[in-house]
């Protein structure tokens, strides 16, 4: 039995494709080991599970800070000081800048509408001042009562 190169050939073929086949198993041994690994991290994160925890956590925030802000005494009580503090501001401005411009402004109002008849007076103030026709109306009455 002689081998020829044909044979030596073949036979260094089938050597490689056997080596060949078992590198290639132990590739796709790992690939499955991989595949599986990855299958186990997917079923443990559920992302609709997830979802709602995330949803639930949010809520659960949410719900927190508003009791902490109805709830909490020492909130409660700079929520009032600053209204209290605000308000006695702004009465102290009324009082001291626009009480004295509604004063002058009335003034004037009044002896402007001094100076016209009694009947052009009340349709000036009907038409001109329907907010304040009932002050402005006493006010002139008395005015022209002193006048008499």
């Amino acid at each position: 039995m002689t081998l020829t190169i044909q044979d030596i050939l073949l036979f260094l073929y089938l050597v490689v494709n056997i080596v060949v086949f078992f590198i290639q198993r132990e590739e796709i041994k790992k690939l499955k080991s991989i595949v599986s690994s990855i299958k186990d991290y997917v079923e443990i994160i559920d992302i609709k599970k997830l979802k709602e925890y995330v949803e639930i956590r949010e809520e659960t925030i949410t719900h927190k800070s508003a009791n902490i802000l109805l709830d909490d005494k020492k909130m409660q009580k700079v929520i009032d000081s600053s209204i209290n503090n605000t308000i006695e501001e702004l009465t102290e401005i009324y009082l001291t800048q626009i009480k004295e411009q509604h004063i002058e402004l009335i003034s004037f109002t009044v002896e402007t509408l001094k100076q016209i008849d009694e009947i052009k007076q009340k349709q000036i103030i009907e038409t001109k001042f329907p907010k304040c026709k009932d002050f402005l109306t006493k006010i002139m009455k008395d005015e022209n009562n002193s006048n008499s």
